[in-house]
């Protein structure tokens, strides 16, 4: 098990990855044109289709011809320019950081992702046979988990929600086989108020929802100012249960902060299992709380 990869460099908590492969004439959803839209993003980042790689700010969407053959399909939020990676054997390092595989697939935070893209990971990553990464930090740190539909309380916060469904205990596939879970969605905004937090620090927020409607998306406030977007475009009637992930900077002294999480009016409603709620540390450009 390798543990001493540090190298100096910036992991921002909202950097992320999607990898995927629209076969025929498949698309991640038709748009009012009935095109087909294989790319569909908020944020800062890049993406590859057809073998190149485009950059892109703010909203992005991208449409191909009815036939056109698609190869697989990958987009980097966050990443920037590629880091320089150091090249380990095969095995297992613990941190958070980035990293590639050389030939083989590689298994950060337990997705898999192909090789040939920049990977993002903040607890664990590894692989069967050499591959590049880059450490700029420690495992990040599970704070709290929230089950917002579920009869268990919440562990590690305090949480208020209005204007929600009632939970609904359901089972449902992801790409790892079936899971249980309490679902449901909410209309207004989601409180979550964390206390304890050292500050300076990223904060990152994984979810896992039903995936059933794409488009899903919310807007995420620290201490009622506004952080960014959160969306998620994939729509998946199949494999419904998806995780997806989404971060931010805190400030120093921010010992105790709100986090809000807003459904967008005008999107298919925003789905909710589990939010676990990590921290990093070491952040570079944080966002000042009020």
């Amino acid at each position: 098990m390798l543990k001493d990869v540090w190298l100096s460099s910036e992991l921002p908590p909202w950097a992320r990855t999607w990898c995927y492969d629209l076969p025929g004439n498949a698309g991640l959803y038709r748009d009012h044109l009935d095109r087909r839209v294989v790319v569909d993003a908020e944020g800062t980042g890049s993406y590859q289709l057809h073998g190149q790689r485009s950059a892109f700010s703010g909203m992005t969407v991208v449409t191909v011809a009815e036939h056109a053959v698609l190869g697989p399909i990958s987009v980097e939020l966050g990443c920037g320019e590629s880091p320089c990676y150091e090249v380990v054997p095969a095995g297992e390092v613990l941190g958070s950081g980035w990293a590639r595989g050389s030939t083989s697939a590689i298994l950060a935070d337990g997705q898999s992702y192909p090789p040939g893209v920049n990977v993002p990971f903040f607890r664990s990553v590894s692989a069967g046979q050499a591959f590049q990464v880059l450490v700029v930090g420690g495992p990040a740190r599970l704070v709290a988990v929230v089950r917002p539909f579920a009869p268990e309380p919440t562990v590690g916060a305090q949480v208020v929600i209005h204007n929600r469904s009632q939970g609904e205990r359901r089972t449902l596939f992801s790409e790892e086989g079936p899971e249980e879970h309490w679902l449901g969605v909410h209309l207004n905004e989601m409180r979550i108020e964390l206390s304890g937090l050292a500050g300076p620090c990223g904060v990152r927020i994984e979810r896992t929802y039903d995936a059933f409607h794409g488009r899903q998306r919310a807007r995420v406030r620290l201490n009622g100012c506004e952080v960014g977007a959160w969306y998620t475009p994939f729509e998946d009637r199949a494999n419904r249960l998806r995780r997806d992930a989404f971060g931010f900077f805190v400030a120093e002294g921010a010992e105790v902060i709100e986090i809000g999480i807003d459904p967008s009016p005008g999107y298919p409603l925003w789905s909710v299992a589990e939010l676990r709620i990590y921290t990093l540390e070491g952040p570079s450009t944080p966002i000042a709380v009020g």
